[in-house]
């Protein structure tokens, strides 16, 4: 004997066959979805390629696909992985802690939302309401944020021994120097505007090189001449061991086009 499972569609408020496979609530919605205000419990795959609306508490435990524009508004929990595409804009307090993709356009306003899971976000951002993000995330759009941002802390790397080649979404770093030689980090180009990076003496036994890529360079104050400098294209600037102190720092951001400016800076640098 077969049983066929029904799922309840809101658009012509009658349960119908659910299509898909999977071992619960296996279902697939397209076109266009009328306003969802009661709650749900999603517990399948699920796949959205239409315009939502979402207005009831939902909690959602499986795998979705979401590719349409979205609203809601109640209160979520989202436990499953996700990819979203579509322009969404969320105003009720949401939680989620599976692994999410966002390529979309999004806007957050009032609700409190918390993301326990990594997340990919490529698409712009505005938020206003409460937020708390312990994954991991990536984010690669334009983003506001209009409400207070806290504890959001940059990565600090010890490198003990050797040199290292940064890249683009290293930034902000704080990279502590401590070997007590030579040790040289190359930047990534400055074509990606507002990277910053922090280099600090570790060791005064050491010496720091800190150079751009070809055709590039740095420009800025150094403190052993009161003066202003601009390297050569591909040359750097340095904190050497003859003169430096521990705690000596430098700060650089990326202007976008091909040049790095020293914003910050402690203790005495020179030109390579």
């Amino acid at each position: 004997m077969s049983i066929q499972q029904l799922i309840y569609n809101e658009t012509t408020g009658k349960y119908e066959a659910g299509r898909g496979t999977g071992t619960a609530n296996p279902f697939t919605q397209e076109g266009t979805v009328a306003a969802n205000t009661v709650a749900h419990t999603h517990t399948g795959a699920e796949t959205h390629t239409g315009v939502e609306t979402h207005t009831g508490a939902e909690t959602h435990t499986g795998a979705e696909t979401h590719s349409g524009a979205e609203t809601h508004s109640g209160v979520e929990t989202h436990s499953g992985a996700e990819t979203h595409s579509g322009v969404e804009t969320h105003s009720g307090a949401e939680t989620h802690s599976g692994a999410e993709s966002h390529t979309g356009a999004e806007t957050f306003a009032t609700g409190i939302v918390t993301h326990a899971a990594a997340e990919t976000h490529s698409g712009a951002e505005t938020h206003s309401g409460v937020e708390t993000h312990s994954g991991a995330e990536t984010h690669s759009g334009a983003e506001v944020f209009s409400g207070a941002a806290v504890s959001i802390r940059k990565q600090v790397e010890i490198k003990a021994a050797g040199s290292e080649t940064l890249v683009t979404n290293d930034g902000p770093k704080v990279m502590i120097a401590t070997e007590a030689g030579v040790q040289t980090f190359t930047l990534p180009s400055a074509a990606t505007s507002g990277l910053v990076f922090t280099f600090v003496c570790g060791n005064a036994a050491g010496e720091i090189l800190i150079t751009p890529i070809a055709a590039q360079d740095i420009v800025g104050m150094i403190t052993a001449t009161g003066v202003g400098i601009d390297t050569a294209d591909g040359a750097g600037i340095k904190n050497t061991a003859a003169t430096n102190q521990l705690g000596d720092f430098v700060t650089i951001v990326s202007d976008g086009v091909t040049r790095w400016y020293m914003t910050a800076i402690g203790g005495i640098w020179a030109v390579q």
